[in-house]
């Protein structure tokens, strides 16, 4: 029997890097067309794409999933487009399911309480510059960068309180 033979190649609708097997779109993208033929433009990304009933592409689902991003999954008004992050063979992923966000009557109370918790707790954060972003979840890097402290840096992170430092000080500590 002859070994199929795939191109490492980026899906012409999802973006996401993997190996093709005689196709310009990946497995999950043929469905996604079939189902949904209307193209439009995705609010979030910007960008011309097949859209679901929501009006979002495939791509913006699995974002907000894997990012946890609860503005776009609430469809808060007012809420900034987003750049689509660099994919590579994300088989079986749970962020990668591309069914539709939960906003209904029925069933939809848990799943939109959820988001709304998370979302309540991305607005408590500290707006103050993001320095030393954390990693994205299941996210590899593609290559090492040297890490350089800057100054900058340094200023940044000298002048941050800690919350809860008080309560994890011992009491010998405290003046």
């Amino acid at each position: 029997m002859a070994k199929k033979s795939g191109r490492a190649r980026s899906c012409e609708m999802c973006l996401n890097w993997s190996v093709l097997y005689g196709r310009r779109i990946c497995h999950g993208c043929e469905h996604w067309k079939y189902d949904y033929p209307a193209r439009g433009m995705c609010p979030r990304c910007r960008h011309e794409a097949h859209l679901n009933t929501e009006g979002l592409c495939k791509p913006c689902l699995q974002a907000i999933r894997a990012e946890d991003d609860a503005e776009w999954a609430l469809a808060v008004p007012g809420a900034r487009p987003r750049a689509l992050q660099l994919t590579i063979g994300t088989y079986r992923h749970y962020a990668t399911q591309a069914r539709k966000i939960v906003h209904g009557r029925s069933g939809g109370r848990g799943v939109n309480a959820r988001w709304r918790r998370m979302l309540n707790q991305q607005r408590e954060e500290p707006a103050g510059a993001a320095v030393l972003k954390p990693q994205m979840w299941g996210q590899l890097p593609l290559f090492t960068l040297p890490l350089t402290l800057t100054d900058a840096t340094v200023r940044a992170l000298a002048t941050r309180t800690v919350s809860g430092w008080d309560q994890a000080q011992p009491p010998c500590w405290r003046r």
